[in-house]
């Protein structure tokens, strides 16, 4: 037999034997790989609370702080020394509350002058606690371990009320989110495990999804998830990202 022949009869042999394609319902579905994204748990843009100039900003970009720690502290000298001035009006008006009342005890003054005496010395109070949560808003502290990602301000330079200081996210707490098709919420729930490929460090790591967004786009059909690694890699970092790979089930 020739070459020719044999070659026919071989492609009529292949085309007689049963293929496993994604037409045949029982085939095993391929796995998708679909873009995953890390992002901090928590993140915050701090801001100053008040106008003046930076005393004390201890951290740089890319720096590790505890909670706690002072993230950013303004010259408070002026606000210091009204709260002085609050306290000692509060002193004396404390003391002259004291004196009316016992000259009321005494019937030497009428209850209008006590009324007023107590008047003067609830609006002292009121300047105190003021003045001491201005003071407090001088320095800000760390709400939660982290590491700081972007520090705009600079050191001895004047800042105004709601400019940003330094921007930071959580330390360790991290989530994966990617866009899955719609369709596979009928086996993606909370607690499924698969891998992510993270482009940056070139290796897999097992995660598992704690939350599935409230709402489906009906116009690509898919669906936000959430899912966080299952195990500690301190090598992880905000804004890394990589391939999920999915295998939907078989259909049965």
């Amino acid at each position: 037999m020739t070459a020719l022949p044999r070659l026919l009869v071989a492609l009529s042999l292949a085309a007689l034997a049963p293929v496993a394609s994604a037409q045949d319902p029982k085939a095993p579905a391929p796995a998708r790989e679909i873009r995953a994204q890390l992002v901090a748990v928590d993140t915050a843009v701090i801001s100053a609370e008040l106008a003046g100039k930076i005393e004390l900003l201890p951290f740089k970009d890319g720096e590790r702080f505890k909670t706690g720690d002072v993230l950013a502290a303004l010259d408070c000298a002026i606000h210091r020394a009204r709260l002085s001035k609050a306290e000692a009006a509060l002193d004396r008006t404390t003391k002259k509350l004291r004196t009316s009342q016992r000259l009321g005890e005494m019937k030497s003054i009428g209850a209008l002058e006590i009324d007023l005496a107590a008047a003067e010395q609830a609006e002292a109070a009121a300047e105190v606690r003021f003045g001491r949560a201005t003071v407090e808003r001088c320095t800000i502290k760390a709400p939660y371990d982290g590491r700081v990602v972007a520090a705009p301000a600079k050191r001895y330079q004047y800042i105004g009320e709601g400019q940003p200081l330094i921007e930071i996210v959580s330390e360790g707490a991290l989530e994966i989110e990617l866009l899955l098709p719609s369709r596979w919420l009928s086996f993606v729930k909370p607690g499924y495990r698969f891998d992510v490929e993270i482009d940056e460090t070139g290796k897999p790591y097992p995660v598992e999804v704690t939350r599935i967004s409230g709402r489906v786009d009906p116009v690509s059909q898919s669906v936000r998830i959430y899912a966080v690694p299952a195990g500690r890699f301190p090598e992880l970092l905000a804004g890394m990202s990589g391939r999920a790979r999915i295998t939907p089930p078989t259909p049965s």
